[in-house]
């Protein structure tokens, strides 16, 4: 039975992007030192008590210049009932053209009701760290610390973990990943990785613990999964050859349908990116991921790159989050998911969860035009080091684990992910000189500011027994 008097939870979140020639304040792609930009974030809706804060990387966007490495943070500061700030900052002598975070912002103590928890947090890695080796070396090299959850769960959490700092050596291709592994109701380890001959000099890694009887609430439902996107796996696969704007996507069927068409939002859990794909020669780092179509059964995932990066294989996590079947909503305002209300006027693929680069374990927006880049959607689609001395540290984390299915060479992880149908339909856009940003597809109009707030609020009635 529900209790008449359900505790209400409230959740909000979004992407931010910023860009060198179209952001005002945006610095980081000339000078040297510590740099940053900040941005307060609005809350559509306040909140009753001051919210937890999740970000993590959506889109990253370096200049390759030869020996200058790859050094970019993200960190949610000053959060408050009404906003929070974000920062995103380099250090030294790095250039960053532009970049994409997304958050998640909740309810910090409606979120400790016993089956419908969550918590979040941020790991810190670096090559000071006892048995750190992936600066230095050669193959498959990683450290695991292990995260003790504050309360225990009533379910088996569906944890994620994402990047939110990356300080890659400009010495090799850039190879990083986080993942968390081995998730019980206590806490789960966070791994931080990386292969061949790469050589990361620190890295942070943002997880969110989400009780899972979300996936099963009569309330709300949660699902979540991970893809592969490399040759290995896509027969279609496009971002390691060729020049200009090129996509790879999957249609991904949920396992549960939603009752309504969900909130989905992507993020990159692990990334191969050619900068240096020949002695001698050097390309940008530009990567990015999106989930576009959502319905109540399903979506299209994507990852896209543009102008002359080599992306040899990426990994693309995602969260889905709507009305369950049989579900009952509150709907009180224009931002509540309810029966009356089942699509607010938001992206879709802004689901309860944001934040880049996630990878999953189970058991065991405010967006700039580019000059840079373009977005496009298909299943596959195509036009045309130092001492840190830097670190902006800041809680945050998420995942859950999958199951994998193929469909011909095509193979979709996801826990949430029944068998995919065919590919949909190729789509793109053109252009090369303007950056895969996210567009909103809702039929309302966006906040023309420099960049694009997508949001989602809505109040949760929790289920009582």
């Amino acid at each position: 039975m529900q209790a008449a008097n359900a505790p209400v939870f409230q959740m909000e979140c979004g992407r931010v992007w910023a860009c060198t020639n179209k952001t005002a304040g945006w610095n980081l792609h000339t000078g040297n030192g510590k740099r940053e930009y900040k941005r307060l974030i609005n809350f559509s809706t306040p909140f009753k008590n001051k919210p937890d804060v999740l970000v993590s990387f959506a889109l990253l966007d370096f200049i390759n210049d030869e020996g200058i490495d790859f050094r970019l943070n993200c960190a949610a500061e000053n959060a408050a009932t009404h906003s929070f700030e974000l920062v995103v900052s380099t250090w030294l002598d790095t250039e960053v053209w532009s970049a994409g975070v997304s958050w998640l912002a909740y309810d910090a103590v409606m979120a400790q009701q016993a089956g419908a928890m969550i918590f979040s947090g941020r790991v810190d890695f670096h090559k000071s760290d006892a048995g750190y080796q992936l600066h230095e070396g050669n193959g498959p090299r990683e450290l695991v610390k292990h995260v003790d959850l504050p309360k225990r769960f009533v379910n088996t959490p569906i944890v994620g973990a994402a990047l939110c700092k990356v300080d890659c050596l400009n010495t090799s291709n850039v190879r990083v990943a986080g993942e968390a592994k081995n998730v019980t109701i206590s806490g789960f380890d966070v791994v931080f990785k990386t292969w061949a001959d790469s050589e990361t000099w620190a890295g942070s890694v943002a997880w969110i613990a989400i009780d899972g009887g979300l996936q099963k609430s009569k309330v709300g439902q949660v699902l979540a999964g991970t893809q592969d996107f490399s040759r290995t796996v896509n027969m279609a696969y496009n971002l390691s050859d060729g020049d200009g704007t090129r996509s790879i996507a999957e249609h991904l069927v949920f396992k549960k349908p939603f009752k309504t068409k969900p909130f989905v939002v992507p993020f990159l859990s692990s990334i191969e990116v050619m900068t240096q794909p020949r002695p001698g020669e050097s390309r940008d780092l530009r990567v990015n991921c999106d989930a576009e179509n959502a319905t109540a059964h399903g979506f299209e995932l994507k990852s896209s790159t543009w102008k002359d990066t080599l992306v040899n294989s990426c990994k693309v996590s995602w969260i889905a989050y709507g009305e369950a079947l049989g579900t009952d909503w509150n709907a009180n305002n224009a931002g509540v998911i309810g029966p009356d209300n089942p699509h607010p006027p938001v992206p879709h693929h802004f689901p309860m969860v944001a934040a880049a680069a996630f990878g999953f374990g189970h058991h065991a927006n405010d967006d700039d035009d580019d000059d840079e880049s373009s977005s496009s959607s298909s299943s596959s689609s195509s036009s045309s080091s130092d001492d840190d001395d830097n670190d902006d540290d800041d809680d945050d984390d998420l995942g859950h684990v999958a199951k994998k299915q193929k469909t011909g060479a095509a193979s979709a992880v996801a826990t949430a992910v029944d068998k995919p149908p065919a590919a949909a339909a190729a789509s793109s856009s053109s252009s090369s000189a303007a950056p895969p940003a996210p567009v909103a597809r809702s039929t309302s109009s966006l906040s023309q500011e420099d960049e694009r707030e997508c949001k989602v609020c809505f109040d949760a009635k929790i289920n009582t027994v």
